[in-house]
C-alpha cells in the first residue's frame, strides 16, 4: 500500500486486472502454503532464525532484515515452517499481480496479462517462494524497483514523480538490508542509461533523493560491516573461488535462462528481444541493456544464476506482449488448448523439482536430488538430533556436566538448536554464529557433530567416533555419513582452540 500511494497509481493498476491474473496470485500462494510443512526447515532458515534471536544491524553473510523477519514470525507464531513461509508465499502472490501489471504497462491485452501470469507463476518463481530465503525477498524488490522504473523511464521528470522516485528509494534501501545484490541492479541500471544516453534521468532530482534515501537506510548495515572489516566481501570471495571455472559460469547463465521453465524459456528471451529492438519498447531500452550487463557483472564474479533473477518477472511481462500477438490469430479456446498445455506441462515439471510433492522417503529413488540440492537441505536435521541426544546420554555425569557441542555448520547448529533436547551448550565456528559465544574454559569433553575423526583429532586426543550420521532417507546431504566424535582431553585452551574454528562459507 505505501508503495502504491507513493507511486501514485490509480487502485485500478492492480485492482484492474484480468480475473485470470488473480486467479493465479491466489493459487500459488494456496500451493504454497499447502505445502509448506510437506518437509522440514531448510538449513538456511533455521539459521536465520536463530540469527534473528542474536538481532543485529548485519552478519557476517547477509543483512539483518531476512534473520528478524524470520525470528519474528516464529516468535508470532511457533516454531514451524509454516510459520516461516507465510511470508514468502504472499510474496509469491504480489509478484505475480506485479508481473502482470507491467505486461499490461508495456501494452498487453487481458490475454497477455494472464499468460503473463501464468508463465511466471509456474515458473522458477514456485520454489523461490516455497522458502523463506533472503533470495525470495531479493527477488521481489528487484520486481518491484523495475516496475516503478517503469513508469519513471516512460517519463522521468513529469511533475510529481518525485513521489516515485521515493518509493524506488524505499524499495531499493530496504532491499539493501535484506541483500546487497541490489548494488548490482543499481549498477547495470546506471550503465545502461549511460549507453542510451538518457541523460534526462540522470539530471532527475528525484534520482538523487532515490539514491539519498536508499543509502540512509542501508546505512546501519554498511556501517557495521565497516566495522567488522567487511566480512561479506571475504566471503563473496570465499565464494566464487568455489564457481571460479568458465565452465561452473557458463553453467550458472543456462540455469538463468530455464528459471521460466523447461518449456517457456522463449518468452523472457523474446521479451529481452522485445525491449532491446521493438519500437515501442524505446523508452524501456535501458531495462533489456541493464539485464545484459548483469550477466556479464554474474560471469565475471562466479555468480550464481538468481543473483540475475530479479529480471525475469520483467522480461515474462515483455514477452507476454508478442506471445499476445502471435496467439491473436486463434480462436480465444484454440488460444487456451495450445498454450494451457504446455504451460500446465513446464509448471508441473518445475513443481515436482522445487515443491515437496514427492514423499521424503522415495526422493531419493529420483533426480530431484541432483537438480535441486535444495530439497535434500529440508530433510534429516530431527532425526540428526536424536541421534546426538543418543551419543549424550552415554556419557557419564562428570563427562556431561562439562561438555560442549561443536557443529561443523550453521545446519547442525540450527538443528541442534531447535530439536535438541536436554544437551550440552551447542556452538559453531561457521559463519556469524562464530560470534554468538565459544565453550566456557571449564569444558573438558567436546562432542563433535558432522566431522571427521581426523580433524577432531587434529585438534584434540582421545577422540573416538561415537556414532554415523544418518538421515533416514538415504539422501546425500552434507552431513551424511559423517561421524560424531567425543573428545575428551582439553590440552590445549579455548581461548587458543576458538579462533581455529572460524570460517566462512
Amino acid at each position: 500500500m505505501l508503495v502504491r500511494d507513493l507511486v501514485q497509481v490509480s487502485p485500478r493498476r492492480l485492482a484492474g486486472l484480468p480475473v485470470g491474473v488473480w486467479l493465479v496470485a491466489s493459487a500459488v500462494p494456496l500451493v504454497l502454503l499447502a505445502l509448506a510443512g510437506s518437509y522440514g526447515f531448510h538449513r538456511d532458515e533455521m539459521y536465520f532464525i536463530l540469527a534473528g534471536r542474536h538481532p543485529d544491524f548485519g552478519y557476517v553473510d547477509q543483512p539483518p532484515l531476512t534473520p528478524l523477519l524470520s525470528a519474528a514470525a516464529t516468535q508470532l507464531l511457533g516454531t514451524s515452517p509454516l510459520a516461516v513461509r507465510i511470508l514468502p508465499a504472499l510474496v509469491g502472490g504480489l509478484g505475480i499481480l506485479v508481473c502482470a501489471s507491467m505486461a499490461r504497462r508495456f501494452g498487453a491485452g487481458a490475454t497477455g496479462q494472464v499468460l503473463a501470469a501464468a508463465v511466471l507463476g509456474g515458473s522458477f518463481w514456485l520454489g523461490l517462494c516455497h522458502l523463506d530465503a533472503t533470495a525470495t525477498f531479493d527477488t521481489f524488490a528487484w520486481t518491484l524497483a523495475l516496475w516503478i522504473l517503469i513508469e519513471l523511464m516512460a517519463a522521468p521528470s513529469s511533475e510529481r514523480r518525485w513521489r516515485a522516485w521515493l518509493a524506488l528509494g524505499l524499495v531499493m534501501g530496504i532491499a539493501l538490508e535484506n541483500k546487497t545484490l541490489p548494488v548490482f541492479l543499481a549498477a547495470g541500471l546506471a550503465g545502461a542509461v549511460i549507453v542510451y544516453r538518457r541523460w534526462e534521468i540522470l539530471r532527475s532530482p528525484g534520482l538523487w533523493l532515490a539514491i539519498a534515501v536508499s543509502l540512509a537506510i542501508w546505512a546501519p548495515n554498511l556501517i557495521w560491516q565497516a566495522e567488522h572489516g567487511f566480512p561479506q566481501i571475504a566471503m563473496a570471495q570465499h565464494l566464487a573461488e568455489q564457481r571460479s571455472g568458465v565452465a561452473e559460469r557458463l553453467t550458472q547463465i543456462v540455469d538463468l535462462g530455464l528459471l521460466s521453465g523447461p518449456l517457456l524459456w522463449p518468452v523472457p528471451v523474446a521479451g529481452l528481444i522485445w525491449l532491446l529492438r521493438a519500437p515501442e519498447a524505446r523508452s524501456w531500452r535501458p531495462i533489456g541493456a541493464a539485464f545484459l550487463l548483469n550477466l556479464v557483472l554474474m560471469f565475471l564474479t562466479s555468480g550464481k544464476s538468481y543473483y540475475s533473477a530479479g529480471f525475469v518477472p520483467v522480461l515474462i511481462a515483455a514477452g507476454s506482449v508478442g506471445l499476445e500477438r502471435r496467439m491473436a490469430r486463434f480462436s480465444p479456446a484454440g488460444r487456451w488448448l495450445r498454450f494451457g498445455p504446455v504451460a500446465a506441462a513446464s509448471a508441473l515439471v518445475v513443481a515436482l523439482v522445487a515443491l515437496p510433492l514427492i514423499p521424503p522417503r522415495q526422493l531419493h529413488t529420483t533426480i530431484v536430488p541432483e537438480l535441486y540440492p535444495e530439497s535434500v537441505s529440508q530433510l534429516g536435521w530431527p532425526e540428526m538430533a536424536r541421534q546426538v541426544e543418543g551419543v549424550v546420554d552415554r556419557l557419564s555425569d562428570s563427562q556431561r556436566s562439562h561438555s560442549a557441542i561443536i557443529a561443523s555448520n550453521y545446519g547442525v547448529y540450527g538443528a541442534l538448536e531447535l530439536f535438541g533436547h536436554d544437551l550440552p551448550p551447542v556452538y559453531s565456528g561457521q559463519n556469524s554464529v562464530w560470534y554468538w559465544g565459544r565453550p566456557s574454559d571449564d569444558t573438558t569433553t567436546v562432542i563433535f557433530v558432522a566431522w571427521s575423526l581426523s580433524y577432531a583429532s587434529s585438534m584434540l586426543s582421545d577422540c573416538r567416533i561415537m556414532a554415523t550420521i544418518d538421515n533416514g532417507y538415504d539422501l546425500p546431504s552434507l552431513e551424511q555419513g559423517s561421524d560424531i566424535v567425543v573428545c575428551s582431553n582439553m590440552g590445549t585452551p579455548w581461548s587458543v582452540l576458538w579462533p581455529m574454528l572460524k570460517h566462512v562459507d
